[in-house]
């Protein structure tokens, strides 16, 4: 019997059916399971409302991908511009009653945005600070502490305040009296360095606090009159013998400065490591007297080719003494050199700060 081409089709497509079905039986067997797609993060959660005692905050969820399905809440409180921060005990929902303990203080919100594949936390930008419900009141005022001459630097607190206000600072010049005072321009900061114009006049600082009830204004005593650098001696001033002007190292004060004036070496030249070389050196202020009891150090470098002294105080004629003495380590050839690190101060000066001054010194190596 002559076969039948249709039975032939049909059995090679029931085949290839029963093929493609063990296949992708296979396949779907071996496919890994869907990656787990927690929230993310896509802008951040927001503090919203009136930032004043007495009022409700609300937590703005932010925007997240991923779509949760869920959201929970911690706010947490900060001391200042968060330099301190912790949780808020209890505050968990989307919204936060500002009380008193919150005065002067920022927030934060932190939201957890959770789906079936897991949680994930984000936190808003801190608040600006929370006001009172009265005006600003300062229970102690701004004061200003520096010398009133010219050159000097003036340095003004805040204040103490209620009303949990932020506060900026005005410097302002005025007449000899302390009245008439107009704002000196871009002088906002803390600091203030006393010019040419001050001299004659009289300085404050006018802190003004502001909350969300007003703003109120608390000006510094005033200075006494800027007058010009004094540049006679000061009042501990001695003569010496040779009738030069002696004075301590604690009335050199800004801006005037030490200065390592001159240098003596004796030898010269170091001809072998059994020679020690006498250094001394002269300690003046900018005006040109000679100071006593400066403290004056000295580093020799490299550290294994000599030692020296660490530190030693100037006589009334502003000398200071030091033995220089070789070490091992120094090489005894032509061209060899010993540097010496000099440094005068005076007590209550951190290094390299204050009325400091330095030198650099080259002590030569020369053999017999």
């Amino acid at each position: 019997m002559p076969s039948n081409p249709l039975l032939h089709l049909r059995g090679r497509l029931t085949a290839v059916l029963a093929v493609g079905s063990a296949l992708a039986a296979a396949l779907a067997f071996a496919a890994p399971a869907a990656l787990a797609a927690i929230p993310n993060e896509v802008s951040q959660p927001t503090i919203e409302g009136t930032l004043r005692q007495g009022q409700t905050l609300s937590a703005g969820n932010g925007v997240w991908a991923n779509t949760p399905t869920s959201f929970t809440y911690q706010w947490v409180r900060c001391t200042g511009a968060v330099l301190a921060c912790g949780t808020v005990s209890g505050q968990t929902a989307s919204t936060y009653a500002l009380g008193a303990n919150d005065v002067g203080q920022t927030l934060i919100v932190l939201v957890t945005a959770t789906n079936a594949d897991g949680s994930k936390q984000a936190n808003s930008k801190p608040s600006a600070v929370i006001s009172g419900n009265v005006l600003p009141v300062a229970s102690v005022v701004p004061a200003v502490s520096g010398t009133a001459e010219l050159g000097a630097l003036l340095t003004t607190t805040t204040g103490t305040w209620s009303g949990g206000p932020s506060l900026t600072v005005q410097w302002q010049r005025c007449n000899s009296a302390g009245k008439s005072c107009v704002d000196v321009t871009g002088a906002t900061g803390t600091v203030y360095g006393l010019t040419q114009g001050d001299v004659g006049s009289t300085i404050v600082a006018v802190v003004t606090a502001r909350n969300g009830i007003g703003t109120t204004s608390s000006p510094s005593v005033a200075t006494a009159v800027i007058g010009a650098p004094n540049t006679g001696p000061p009042s501990d001033a001695v003569k010496l013998a040779t009738g030069e002007t002696s004075i301590t190292a604690a009335s050199v004060v800004l801006p005037q400065r030490l200065v390592v004036s001159k240098v003596t070496l004796t030898p010269l030249t170091i001809a072998s490591r059994s020679t020690k070389v006498t250094v001394k050196l002269r300690i003046l202020d900018t005006r040109g007297y000679a100071v006593s009891n400066a403290r004056v150090s000295l580093l020799a470098l490299p550290s294994d080719r000599a030692s020296v002294e660490a530190s030693a105080r100037t006589t009334a004629d502003g000398w200071a003494t030091f033995t220089l003495t070789p070490k091992a380590g120094l090489p005894l050839k032509r061209g060899a050199i010993v540097i010496l690190f000099a440094q005068a101060t005076k007590d209550g000066d951190t290094p390299l700060a204050g009325v400091s001054g330095t030198r650099l010194i080259q002590v030569k190596v020369q053999p017999a």
